[in-house]
């Protein structure tokens, strides 16, 4: 299919419940008729629709299970129906947050300067422990051209909870960072995450003067080149990011424009739309707990995505899949650019 013939009937099949349902009978008594539509919606919530691109010029529809049983089959089937086959159907389960968890030693470790892919958290004034990853560096586009670092809002903002002030440690209090000792930013500024849709988890930090930072480096892969839209990538491009948890990994694009992705916060599940889908190459997964933050670059180190969340199920390689944030739409929500 073309591009534009895949985004419309995405936008059809998200906007109209009848028009994936499967056939109700219009026999059926009223109650047996409401409780079927019902669960269709619930199943509905289980299922994203994204955009695969197979080559140049040639897309298909990409759709996500995360729940199984008959109905959400009978979904699946009635979707790759009005695709006219033309579909990539995947059972990726539950996509969770991707922070907390143990982690490589030297993404850990207390870092000066600091650097991309290293631990970060926030201090909270309640105590708890954490951890995520520090995803890159970021300079205001207008005055006063303050400098700061990118994460997510569930790793430094602790999910719209902490204000804005609140300090920043690296490594995260959960690898062991001590408050003040380790404190290099404060909170400035989180976009809200929200029960309606969601387009980006991030948040900036704002850097303390004096703190010294290696603003392009990116793992061993050389340094950032500047920024990219993942609709000019080659077909399954190559894509890698540097995390607080597995390191340096390798994987591939599988999906773009995700809608009603559900993921599992600590606030609930939470509805997110227009998400990367990417996929862990050889026997990896992309990443893990605790890489949330990371920022996730091409083959020519242009940055392309934020990541935040993963399954760990789906993938050709059964590792699971990771999902991201376009980092246009994360980098103009708090009018910065990468540091470069």
């Amino acid at each position: 299919m073309q591009l534009s013939s895949v985004r419309s009937l995405k936008e059809e099949l998200l906007s109209n419940v009848e028009a994936i349902a499967p056939r109700l009978e219009s026999s059926m008594p009223f109650a047996a008729f409401t409780a079927r539509r019902a669960a269709v919606t619930r199943t509905l919530e289980g299922i994203a629709l994204g955009i695969v691109k197979v080559k140049k010029g040639q897309y298909r529809l990409a759709v996500r299970l995360q729940q199984t049983g008959p109905l959400a089959s009978a979904v699946a089937e009635e979707i790759r129906g009005k695709a006219k086959g033309e579909v990539d159907v995947k059972f990726i389960g539950s996509v969770v947050k991707f922070a907390d968890q143990t982690s490589a030693a030297f993404y850990r470790e207390r870092r000066r300067p600091l650097r991309i892919g290293s631990s970060i958290g926030d201090v909270p004034p309640q105590g708890y422990k954490s951890a995520g990853t520090l995803g890159c560096f970021v300079v205001r586009r207008t005055a006063p051209y303050y400098y700061g670092l990118l994460s997510n809002n569930h790793v430094i903002a602790g999910e719209n909870a902490n204000p804005v002030g609140t300090p920043i440690a690296q490594p995260g209090t959960l690898d062991g960072g001590k408050f003040p000792a380790d404190e290099i930013a404060t909170l400035g500024k989180k976009i809200a995450l929200k029960r309606g849709i969601n387009y980006i988890d991030a948040a900036v930090a704002d850097l303390w003067d004096g703190v010294e930072i290696d603003p392009r480096r990116i793992g061993n892969l050389g340094n950032l080149s500047g920024k990219q839209s993942v609709h000019n990538l080659p077909e399954q491009a190559t894509v890698y990011k540097v995390g607080r948890t597995t390191g340096q990994t390798e994987g591939r694009i599988t999906s773009f424009e995700i809608d009603n992705l559900h993921v599992e916060y600590d606030m609930g599940l939470l509805q997110f739309d227009n998400q990367i889908e990417i996929e862990g190459t050889g026997n990896r997964p992309f990443s893990d707990s605790g890489d949330s933050g990371s920022l996730i670059v091409d083959s020519h180190l242009r940055a392309i995505g934020l990541l935040f969340a993963g399954s760990d199920q789906g993938g050709s390689n059964g590792k699971g899949l990771t999902y991201a944030n376009p980092i246009n739409t994360v980098l103009d929500a708090f009018q910065v650019d990468l540091e470069l």
